[in-house]
């Protein structure tokens, strides 16, 4: 075989082989949850591909997010808002008839939040690039912030 045969045969493969990563890419079922609001809500997620994952650290993310929402609860208290933790690749918001989609795994798989007011022009979402510790961290805070409640300490 030539050496322009062999680099055509290449390039071939190569091109073949990225379509298929794409197809299986674009095939890829999406783990969307509907969630209707009607008050305040926080909402703590995690990648989809957390939900089965016997590792252990997928399960010290798990607990360290729903610890997040809980300190969330602590501070705005039990009533104001719902809380609810997810597993996801996107989140729709349904409220007074309207839908609100939150893409969440498009660049990395990341825990984060969900912040949701119903008298707030737009929702907030956090992504804990510094992993489910920076969630732990900052979610409170932040919740304090968007929906105007300050945290006792």
């Amino acid at each position: 075989m030539t050496n322009t045969s062999a680099n055509f045969l290449f390039a071939a493969l190569a091109l073949l082989a990225s379509s298929i990563d794409l197809h299986a890419r674009s095939t890829k079922e999406v783990a969307t949850v509907y969630i209707d609001v009607n008050k305040a809500t926080v909402i703590g997620f995690l990648p989809l591909a957390m939900k089965n994952s016997r590792d252990r650290e997928a399960f010290v993310a798990e607990n360290l997010v729903s610890l997040a929402i809980n300190n969330a609860r602590i501070c705005l208290g039990d009533d104001y808002a719902t809380y609810r933790v997810v597993f996801a690749d996107r989140i729709v918001l349904r409220a007074q008839g309207r839908e609100r989609s939150f893409e969440l795994g498009t660049a990395a798989p990341l825990v984060g939040a969900l912040l949701f007011g119903p008298s707030a022009p737009n929702p907030r979402i956090l992504f804990a690039g510094g992993g489910p510790e920076a969630l732990l961290r900052m979610l409170q805070p932040a919740a304090s912030e968007y929906f105007g409640k300050q945290c006792g300490g």
